[in-house]
């Protein structure tokens, strides 16, 4: 529920947690609110932020498209990869060491997670958004 919108356009309110430094963090955790929640649990989005599931999908997007200045599919897929890295990483945090949810989905959502970042790795070299 940190989105509003505003004549139509999405803005972003209660930023309080947002930091100096690398921005993939920042980005690592709207991933983990927008899009990994979500995708094995549809109604998460619903529930915690008062969107539909494929509207807070394309927030996401649309916030890091927006932040790069609309690259090109190259990079913004480079930025993604980046980004879906350390927010795997924080989401698996959130979800096993912290508890969060039941059993049954922590072990779906852990599973889900380590698969991701057996994917991703190959293709990552470094965690910084600042060096695309």
């Amino acid at each position: 529920k940190n989105v509003m919108l505003s004549d139509g356009v999405p803005m972003l309110i209660d930023m309080d947690t947002l930091s100096v430094g690398d921005p993939v963090f920042d980005f690592a955790g709207l991933i983990t609110a927008y899009e990994l929640y979500n995708d094995d649990d549809h109604d998460n989005a619903m529930k915690f932020m008062g969107i539909p599931w494929e509207l807070s999908r394309s927030v996401w997007k649309s916030l890091l498209t927006y932040y790069l200045d609309s690259p090109d599919a190259d990079t913004l897929a480079a930025a993604m990869d980046k980004v879906r890295v350390v927010g795997n990483l924080r989401f698996l945090n959130l979800v096993y060491a912290q508890h969060i949810g039941d059993e049954h989905l922590r072990m779906i959502r852990t599973e889900h997670a380590i698969r991701n970042l057996a994917e991703l790795l190959p293709r990552v070299k470094d965690l910084r958004l600042a060096t695309l």
